[in-house]
């Protein structure tokens, strides 16, 4: 009579494939991680140990035996590493990241993982988790943050957000009548007229723009409020020159100001309007000196205190055509 062969308990061989099957998500849930010793080696040992003890398949079969997830398909956002532009975008929705600006980069899943980053004169920022040095120049906050999800390995599946919290590198220049003049930054590639307008506060009597443009083109008597501003662009505020069968109306400033020279005179215009739309003094400039033809041919001189009037402790003169301006400090 033959002898029966005493089986192992079911139980036993699928408590068996359980363990072994949760150390092997444990050693992919730390693979990214270079500071932590796996935590499967010993444990694999015992099951390899139980395995063979109760004379089952080798521990290479039973392995072979689990089934893998399939790999995981590839983010959307990372397939679209490297295009700077989203299709169909108008400048005025977009902002790509130039030298200077300052970026906030959070990554939610770890502690501390927020900090501020300058754009580097050559287009970079310094972020260790990513290798160092990574280009962001020309990017938009959603592509940079994209690009750095794809080259964090220290985390799984980084929750990375950018935003730009200083932005410096877009400038434009404006002259003439208004509030605030001089170097300002855009927050989008392009922004409408009207923008520039409200920002800088135009007096209301300016409706007249020019628009030197870093192309070197010139846009005269712009009327449209929607025509659009790019970085680089001087915008120069200005009143309709008075309409006469004269020469048009001119006056010469000299000294220290920005753009000495002929400029036009328009209708109105004051001696702080002048110095403005001459680009500004260069310095906390005092004095003021108007030479104007008398009705004799002779040249009057009148001095001005320039301070006085930006305090509103003097009258700010109106201009006449021909009037020649020194400004001194």
């Amino acid at each position: 009579m033959m002898q029966r062969i005493p089986r192992i308990p079911f139980f036993l061989f699928a408590f068996a494939l359980s363990v072994l099957s949760s150390a092997e998500n444990a050693s992919g849930q730390l693979r990214n991680n270079p500071y932590s010793p796996s935590p499967v080696t010993k444990s694999r040992m015992a099951q390899v140990a139980v395995v063979e003890k109760a004379d089952q398949p080798s521990t290479a079969a039973i392995s072979a035996s689990i089934e893998k997830p399939p790999a995981a398909a590839p983010k959307a956002q990372d397939a679209a590493i490297g295009q700077n532009v989203p299709i169909n975008a108008r400048p005025t929705d977009i902002y790509h990241v130039g030298a200077g600006d300052v970026l906030l980069i959070e990554l939610k899943n770890a502690p501390g993982g927020s900090g501020y980053y300058t754009v580097d004169p050559d287009g970079s920022i310094d972020y260790p988790l990513a290798g160092e040095t990574v280009i962001v120049a020309g990017k938009t906050a959603d592509n940079i943050a994209s690009m750095l999800r794809s080259a964090i390995t220290l985390y799984n599946d980084p929750a990375v957000d950018v935003k730009v919290r200083d932005w410096r590198s877009h400038k434009i220049t404006v002259n003439g009548l208004a509030e605030q003049t001089g170097e300002r930054s855009i927050q989008r590639d392009a922004v409408p007229l009207f923008v520039v307008k409200a920002e800088v506060a135009a007096d209301p009597s300016a409706t007249s723009v020019r628009i030197h443009r870093a192309s070197g083109a010139v846009e005269s008597d712009v009327s449209s409020d929607d025509t659009l501003v790019f970085p680089g662009d001087t915008i120069t505020f200005e009143r309709p020159r008075a309409v006469n069968n004269d020469a048009a109306p001119i006056y010469y400033i000299s000294g220290d100001v920005a753009q000495a020279g002929q400029h036009d005179l328009v209708t109105g215009m004051t001696l702080l309007q002048a110095v403005t739309a001459s680009g500004g003094s260069r310095g906390n400039a005092k004095k003021a000196i108007i030479r104007r033809k008398g009705n004799k041919g002779n040249l009057i001189v009148i001095e001005f205190n320039i301070r006085s009037i930006k305090d509103g402790k003097a009258t700010d003169p109106v201009l006449n055509s021909g009037d020649i301006i020194e400004i001194s400090n």
